[in-house]
């Protein structure tokens, strides 16, 4: 499992100069008045591990659909 972290933070590290590049080019061509707020970096991760996206506990959704 080590491995497989590993590798998940290295491609991260490696998506990331795509990613500043993808959100400058999608807030060049945001409509400002469809979309109030710029695109950020992090909305561009495909790679970004589990351990570091802020995502609550599962427990907390599972209280929010009952």
């Amino acid at each position: 499992m080590q491995g497989q972290k590993k590798v998940s933070r290295e491609l991260h590290m490696m998506e990331r100069p795509v990613s500043l590049i993808a959100a400058m080019l999608a807030n060049q061509n945001r409509d400002t008045k469809r979309q109030k707020t710029p695109y950020r970096m992090d909305d561009f991760y495909l790679y970004q591990p589990m351990d570091d996206q802020n995502l609550p506990a599962g427990r907390y959704g599972a209280a929010a659909m009952s």
